[in-house]
């Protein structure tokens, strides 16, 4: 095993290249590759490692990006308190990261469509109040539009 020598860039490179090998494999054969497994597998390691390690954080909004769905608040507010306050947009990436996040950690996320060949996920952010899990904020996003983002987080690490 070779040792690191910047850990967060070094981790971030790694992890998008076993994904691109990943899929570069699946491409190429007929056994069963998971692609779509391993891709939430690195993103699970990206988003995690990203939000807790470094001070990353995407300039965009979640609407500058081609096939993004909308956020939807459920029950009709905010009940995070880190993200109360007025001044956040909550298209900024910075928000829309901290909930993927959450998400990917506390399994919300689900595939869609339920049957055939998976085309995006649902992430459905919770806040567990009284022993409950109340889903607060939800966004559907397409493979493609996750790959985009996943790749930006990576290049945005290295470019620090």
């Amino acid at each position: 095993m070779v040792a690191f020598t910047d850990f967060e860039k070094e981790f971030a490179e790694r992890t998008r290249a076993n994904l691109q090998l990943f899929e570069e494999i699946a491409k190429t054969t007929e056994n069963n590759y998971y692609e779509v497994t391993q891709f939430i597998n690195s993103l699970l390691g990206m988003l995690v490692f990203i939000q807790e390690a470094t001070n990353t954080i995407l300039e965009k909004e979640i609407n500058e990006y081609q096939g993004s769905g909308t956020i939807e608040w459920l029950h009709g507010q905010r009940i995070n308190p880190k993200w109360r306050t007025s001044e956040r947009n909550p298209n900024q990436m910075e928000y829309v990261i901290y909930h993927m996040r959450n998400v990917i950690a506390h399994c919300g996320i689900k595939p869609y469509p339920e049957e055939g060949e998976i085309e995006g996920f649902i992430f459905t952010d919770s806040k567990k109040i009284n022993n409950e899990k109340i889903p607060y904020w939800r966004l559907s996003l397409p493979l493609p539009t996750i790959r985009i983002i996943a790749d930006e987080l990576v290049q945005k690490v290295l470019n620090e």
